[in-house]
């Protein structure tokens, strides 16, 4: 509830007449503000704090076109699904009500529309600028708090020379990849009306070049009902196979043309679970902050991928490695302030305990072999010890108090570089010496960190012109921290659909269960699993087999 106590009071004893509005109606609009009351809460006391810094004013009813305006502004509020919102969370009965009352109602009712009108623009905008999670991600994950003062923008909108029903639509995100989703959202909820998208029916592989009854059905799944093709219906054409193969690499699946389990899967995903799947990754991209920065980095973790953004351009793309289901990769928005060059690991407690410990009581050399160090405890300046020294196999994972730390070299898991930015995960991005995984099409292997495939690129792209000393700092073997000449955004994403480059959808499953965790009507399935990561994989999130794996050798 958006409370609103003291406001009476506040307001009792300043009734000034602004603009032709007389004293009796701040006396209304004073106890409307502190017993209307709507969903959800926003910041602690927002109308109390509008209308005080009013002096009691009317925010709507007093503006010229108020006759025009307020009817738009409700019919804004009903067309929130416009951007995957949910309509049925604001009064939009009351207020249609209260509108077409309000020429004849009383002091009081007038008041209350005030108020109301207020208090719903404030949630509206709140759940635009992702202030409201709707869908939040678990706690073990963060989001840069949006920097947004909803009072002032709303009060900005109600006062303004634009119509407030159109700059009420600016505390949107802006950029491509947002209005692109909601262009998708509008044509996904079309094929929805029209009856969802046709059925393939599950059997053996379908090759290219080979003939099957089954081929039909995934001809009009593929390419829409009026596809003609050259020939036979039931033959796998050349035309068909290039299609498939898109699709495939949409979603996240091996491009082989090869038609079996996962392609069928995916396929079959109903319409309402992907309509829910870009409503997700709407809520997510509402949740960055509004200025990313003019040059910024951000990882997509679904996609794998690394972009540097200067301006309006993507000026560098590199694939990563990032964190498998059972460790994922935190959502964040922080800066890049650093770069350690030939950097030494600090391994955390928990790998130290869960993955270390057991190798070390198996391997008394474990340690030598890969240059790791062991010190007493975590205090600077803790003595170090000699591994062979520590009676391991006594040590029970929950007692381990050492540190251990692995010195700069081919076996360090950093590799030779490392970007350093403030989180509370001690996560970064990073070079890794195992570069072979880079060629899977999904790369959920590490425990939490991003690993970078050239990570040299984004140095250069970083550093600017100091980047030329940074082959020697390579080569001295010494650990070195490189501050960046300005500090650099990062944004770790979370989205499981998108827009690529050409303006193609794309979707992903839900690696880390994030919306299967979201507050949602019991009787609604979590996101679909049928894109890659989560459909017969070898592991978890560690190997993506072909459809042709399933019985080719």
């Amino acid at each position: 509830m958006l409370a609103a106590s003291g406001l009476a009071t506040i307001l009792l004893v300043v009734l000034p007449v602004v603009d032709g509005f007389v004293p009796e109606l701040s006396l209304r609009l004073a106890i409307s503000a502190g017993a209307v009351s709507s969903a959800g809460a926003v910041t602690p006391d927002p109308v109390a704090r509008i209308y005080r810094e009013r002096e009691g004013a009317p925010l709507w009813l007093m503006r010229p076109d108020a006759e025009l305006e307020i009817p738009a502004l409700i019919d804004r509020f009903a067309a929130a699904r416009a951007h995957g919102l949910n309509p049925a969370v604001y009064p939009l009965r009351r207020l249609r009500e209260a509108c077409h009352a309000r020429g004849a109602a009383a002091l009081d009712e007038r008041a209350d529309l005030d108020v109301l009108l207020t208090r719903t623009a404030l949630d509206y905008v709140a759940d635009l600028t992702g202030q409201r999670l709707r869908m939040p991600l678990p706690t073990d994950s963060v989001l840069a708090a949006p920097v947004f003062d909803l009072v002032a923008f709303v009060d900005r909108v109600a006062t303004g020379p634009e119509a407030p029903s159109v700059a009420i639509e600016e505390a949107a995100p802006g950029g491509d990849d947002y209005a692109g989703l909601r262009v998708s959202l509008r044509q996904l909820r079309a094929v929805r009306q029209a009856g969802d998208w046709p059925l393939v029916p599950d059997g053996h592989l379908l090759r290219p070049g080979e003939s099957a009854l089954r081929v039909a059905y995934l001809r009009r799944r593929i390419l829409g009902e009026a596809a003609t093709p050259a020939g036979p219906a039931e033959f796998y054409d050349d035309v068909l196979c290039a299609a498939v193969r898109r699709f495939q690499g949409r979603h996240g699946l091996v491009r082989d043309g090869v038609v079996g389990a996962r392609t069928i899967a995916a396929l079959n995903v109903p319409v309402a679970d992907r309509l829910r799947q870009v409503e997700f990754s709407l809520e997510r991209l509402r949740c960055l902050p509004r200025d990313l920065g003019r040059t910024h980095v951000r990882v997509d973790v679904l996609q794998g991928r690394l972009t540097v953004v200067e301006g309006d351009s993507v000026s560098l793309r590199l694939r990563t490695i990032v964190g498998r289901p059972a460790r994922p990769t935190p959502v964040l928005s922080s800066r890049i302030t650093s770069l350690e060059i030939n950097p030494v690991w600090n391994i955390p407690q928990v790998l130290a305990r869960q993955d270390v410990l057991p190798k070390i009581v198996e391997d008394p050399s474990y340690l030598v072999e890969r240059g790791i160090r062991v010190f007493r405890d975590w205090h600077p300046g803790a003595p170090e010890l000699d591994p062979l020294d520590v009676a391991w196999q006594g040590i029970a994972p929950w007692n381990l108090a050492y540190k251990l730390q692995q010195r700069p070299g081919p076996n360090n898991p950093l590799g030779r570089i490392k970007f350093m930015f403030p989180n509370p995960y001690a996560v970064y991005i990073h070079d890794t010496p195992h570069t072979g995984r880079f060629a899977e099409s999904e790369r959920f292997f590490s425990s939490g960190c991003v690993r970078l495939e050239e990570p040299l690129r984004l140095a250069e792209a970083l550093l600017g012109e100091g980047y030329t000393e940074l082959a020697d700092l390579l080569a001295s073997g010494e650990t070195t921290s490189v501050p960046l000449p300005r500090p650099v955004a990062v944004h770790l994403v979370y989205a499981t659909a998108w827009i690529d480059d050409d303006g193609t959808l794309c979707f992903r499953d839900d690696v880390y269960g994030y919306a299967a965790s979201s507050s949602r009507p019991e009787n609604e399935p979590g996101l679909p699993v049928a894109d890659g990561a989560g459909v017969d994989v070898d592991e978890i999130g560690l190997r993506v087999v072909a459809d042709a794996a399933l019985t080719d050798p």
